[in-house]
């Protein structure tokens, strides 16, 4: 069996694997096999709740970086141009869906949003930055690093 082996990320992408780490974290709350964390709610509602607190805290922001920064530039390179056309798709959706959660949204709507979050992420971190460090020079990521904002 072929090990998958992922390169060591740019110092550039690093602040963005991070704030990965805690969407993915969400991802996982929003699934109904999910286990219980530690400070974190169990119910629906308080999952809901916990979900669109954390979208206009944090995950809106990320996206927003996603959609009007980190894809159209990648998307310069035609390498990279079919896979930031598909994230932004994702993406949108995935705005429209956390907007969208309400006292009606079910626990296998949350299922179903857990699973397309983590899709989104693994995407860009297995592809779009192992792809993006392969294609892009240092002084691509200089230009990328000067129009991203701070993350944290």
């Amino acid at each position: 069996m072929m090990k998958l082996t992922t390169m060591r990320r740019h110092p550039v992408l690093i602040p963005i694997s991070r704030e990965h780490h805690q969407i993915l974290l969400l991802a996982q709350l929003l699934k109904k096999d999910a286990p219980p964390y530690r400070g974190l709610p169990e119910s629906v509602e308080g999952k809901m709740q916990y979900a669109a607190d954390f979208f206009r805290q944090k995950l809106a922001r990320h996206l927003h970086c996603d959609h009007k920064i980190l894809f159209p530039f990648l998307a310069e390179f035609s390498q990279l141009l079919p896979l930031c056309e598909a994230l932004q798709e994702q993406n949108q959706d995935l705005q429209i869906a956390f907007t969208s959660i309400n006292s009606d949204t079910t626990a296998a709507a949350l299922d179903t949003l857990g699973h397309r979050l983590e899709q989104y992420v693994r995407t860009k971190e297995r592809q779009l930055f192992q792809q993006s460090q392969s294609v892009l020079l240092d002084g691509d990521f200089a230009r990328l690093a000067d129009s991203l904002p701070d993350h944290g």
